[in-house]
């Protein structure tokens, strides 16, 4: 990272790789933005005819953000073939009943949970 002959030519670090020709759509530094990027990629492959899925990993702070929201929602409405994976990070006690009451959040927008 970081050198010129590295992934990013030396420009952007970790937060900006990508490999398309094998399905690494990317990174960014915007919290949640994998599942509208998962979102996006799915409906292209969706259109396209592909048998795929696209796969998005977020943290637990990226609930409150609303373009998690927004995604989900596209998600069911367009069918679209995605999973969503919300990493568990390290919870303070007094949030873990706030977090398992976010938990429900994709069920609202008719989606499957299924928890580890």
């Amino acid at each position: 990272f970081g050198k010129e002959a590295g992934l990013c030519r030396g420009r952007g670090g970790s937060m900006h790789l990508a490999d398309v020709s094998c399905g690494a759509m990317g990174t960014n530094g915007i919290v949640g933005a994998s599942t509208a990027i998962a979102c996006g990629a799915a409906l292209a492959r969706k259109k396209r005819g592909e048998k795929t899925i696209s796969c998005a990993f977020f943290g637990d702070g990226a609930l409150n953000e609303g373009i998690v929201h927004e995604s989900l929602n596209l998600a069911a409405v367009w069918e679209l073939p995605v999973l969503f994976v919300q990493v568990p990070l390290a919870l303070p006690p007094v949030l873990r009943l706030l977090h398992q009451a976010r938990s429900a959040l994709p069920v609202r927008f008719g989606l499957t949970v299924r928890h580890r």
